[in-house]
């Protein structure tokens, strides 16, 4: 999940990595219209890290404190899960 932690802070420039772009047309026009089967759990899952990634990367983004700065030490504290998401998606 690194290079989707990586797409999301180089700001979205370029083609998105192949499993966020995968769970991106999965969720516009669903699994069967991607892929004409259905999804193994391990596609599943990596589709759903990759969106887990992009939405708590996002969510950190648009947080702001109480005095409109942002402020990632405050939201890691508030948002322990995607905090860990993100910490596991950059270190490994």
């Amino acid at each position: 999940m690194r290079a989707v932690y990586d797409f999301c802070q180089d700001g979205a420039s370029g083609p998105p990595p192949p499993e966020l772009e995968g769970a991106f047309m999965v969720k516009q026009y669903g699994a069967g219209a991607v892929f004409g089967r259905t999804m193994r759990i391990r596609e599943m899952r990596t589709l759903s890290a990759a969106l887990s990634v992009w939405d708590a990367w996002h969510a950190r983004a648009r947080y702001r404190d109480k005095d409109g700065d942002k402020n990632y030490a405050e939201w890691a504290e508030r948002n322990p899960a995607p905090n860990k998401i993100l910490n596991e998606a950059r270190y490994g």
